[in-house]
């Protein structure tokens, strides 16, 4: 299942946010049964989509409305990230170990 390969992928992984101060998460999960449009949460006694969070605090528009959600978990509370907008920290290891990257280390 192509879903349990990207969890593989990503999970405990870190990323770093391409908004704001750009600060670094560790991936707990990747959630497939919601997107940002989907997901909603309470914010100033107001519900709003992950989306729309997105555009009115970072002016960042969700340009793939169906994407996953990177679970992110922040001491006892969790966050819900486009993946669209988080950059892999690092090369995952799936890139490292290829034929072509030993080669381009050489």
């Amino acid at each position: 299942m192509w879903e349990q390969r990207v969890k593989l992928e990503f999970c405990g992984k870190s990323i770093i946010a391409d908004w704001g101060h750009q600060r670094t998460y560790l991936v707990s999960d990747v959630i497939f049964d919601q997107n940002p449009v989907t997901c909603r949460f309470v914010q100033h006694d107001e519900e709003i989509s992950v989306a729309d969070y997105f555009l009115k605090s970072y002016k960042k528009r969700i340009t793939m409305p169906k994407q996953p959600l990177f679970l992110i978990k922040v001491a006892d509370n969790s966050h819900h990230l486009p993946t669209e907008f988080c950059l892999l920290d690092g090369v995952p290891d799936s890139v490292r170990k290829s034929a072509g990257m030993r080669e381009a280390l050489m």
